[in-house]
């Protein structure tokens, strides 16, 4: 009876277990409480107000807020990386989360070689980057024209494995696009599983033959893209395709592409329009031309 008895007591909740328990459940709401502040915050003052919050409820030491804190200093409009950084240098063990994180703060401000620099630091510390450290770092590289940093990431990204990633892919299609490589590009985007293309690897690639103004490849494009009744192309795509109607004189299209327009979305944007009266006015449709204006000008 000793025995079954001791055995019984194995499977009740000792006094401790129950303390630790209600610890770390309050532990949970805490953090919780604390994630709902950040994600309600509109300005700097807010967020440091949040941030006192955090060190004064001892929850400096949860990955889950710090995260959260460097995720809204860093991301958001009003933010400061300034101050990202200054909590980010607190942080004993900074996870990839974090450093993706800061990166990406660093591209959203234009400052490629600050998010460079945390790269090689990652790196030094031995996190190993992701498939969600790449997309940042090559979208900088794109938007600066610095095609000899976004080259070395490529390799960096067979080195750790992650080629194969869609979202590497497509920033890869884009940055040799932005970056004047259109065979590059090409490249990429033929070694990509068919099943894998998405509709950002399509209107990437006809974007890059925009750029050089390869007007006939990015009509040829669009045409097999419509072909795949499962994809329906979006706006930065149909602007593409009407800068191209307007440098061949390809009314039709042209007409076609804007009859989606109207079929498909509530209302067209400034670039959309201007494009779209660009193209009227260069292939000799002054009558549709002038309608398309007088629309804009209302």
């Amino acid at each position: 009876m000793v025995g079954t008895s001791v055995h019984q007591n194995l499977f009740l909740p000792q006094p401790q277990d129950e303390h630790h328990h209600r610890k770390a459940i309050d532990f949970s709401s805490r953090e919780q409480e604390c994630i709902s502040l950040l994600r309600k915050c509109k300005n700097m003052e807010e967020l440091k107000q949040s941030h006192c919050l955090i060190l004064k409820l001892g929850l400096v030491l949860s990955p889950f807020c710090t995260g959260n804190l460097v995720s809204t200093c860093a991301l958001s409009d009003w933010g400061s990386m300034d101050y990202a950084c200054l909590i980010f240098k607190q942080l004993d063990c900074p996870s990839s989360f974090e450093f993706n994180t800061m990166i990406r703060g660093y591209i959203k401000d234009m400052n490629l070689e600050e998010a460079v620099m945390l790269y090689d630091r990652m790196l030094e510390m031995g996190i190993t980057p992701d498939n969600f450290t790449y997309p940042s770092l090559l979208k900088g590289c794109a938007y600066l024209h610095r095609l000899e940093e976004g080259m070395q990431f490529h390799g960096h990204v067979f080195k750790i494995g992650v080629q194969g990633d869609v979202f590497v892919q497509n920033s890869l299609i884009s940055m040799y696009g932005k970056c004047g490589e259109i065979r590059s590009s090409c490249s990429v985007f033929e070694q990509m599983d068919d099943f894998d293309k998405s509709l950002a690897s399509w209107s990437a690639l006809i974007a890059a033959h925009a750029s050089k103004e390869m007007w006939s490849e990015c009509l040829s494009l669009f045409n097999e893209l419509s072909s795949q009744k499962c994809w329906r192309a979006e706006e930065s795509v149909l602007v593409s395709v009407l800068s191209s109607c307007t440098s061949l004189g390809a009314l039709d299209l042209g007409r076609s592409t804007h009859g989606f327009l109207i079929k498909n979305l509530s209302g067209l944007n400034v670039i959309m329009e201007t494009s779209l009266l660009d193209m009227y006015l260069k292939c000799g449709s002054l009558t549709k031309g002038l309608s398309i204006f007088e629309r804009m000008k209302a």
